[in-house]
């Protein structure tokens, strides 16, 4: 694993401000744990989502971190009446950048999903469509 000083960024990517997303993405905070390592040894950082798509997410976690390695999610997903429980959901997934977020004064961690089982991408779409994607009025979101 890479561990970077507060003041370094990598990998950097384009900041043309130009969306190149395929998917929705809402603004969803829910907790999240990065596990970092293989065979459940390794570094363990907890988090919360800042955005979120049914294939990928960023974070937001005040530790500055990078690998290039696949690393697992657990990601804690609320529950949707008051009847139910949380949802702990498991996903491979690489990060694809780490920065700093002065707005928030923590690290942003961006993440996409490499492979999660079918319940769990069924569980995550369907909970999505209860929300509004970003850039879209709640009106119009359903």
């Amino acid at each position: 694993m890479l561990e970077l000083g507060p003041t370094q960024v990598f990998p950097t990517y384009p900041m043309s401000g130009k969306e190149n997303r395929a998917h929705p993405r809402y603004a969803l905070r829910w907790a999240v744990t990065i596990l970092i390592g293989s065979n459940g040894v390794g570094t363990s950082i907890e988090g919360q989502t800042h955005e979120l798509s049914s294939h990928g997410c960023s974070i937001l976690t005040e530790r500055n971190c990078f690998t290039p390695e696949p690393i697992k999610l657990l990601l804690t997903m609320p529950p949707a009446t008051p009847h139910r429980g949380f949802q702990p959901l498991e996903i491979t997934a690489r990060m694809k950048y780490t920065l700093h977020s002065h707005k928030y004064g923590c690290f942003r961690i961006g993440i996409q999903f490499a492979e999660m089982a079918d319940e769990v991408r069924h569980a995550l779409e369907q909970r999505l469509q209860i929300h509004a994607p970003l850039g879209v009025p709640k009106s119009k979101a359903a």
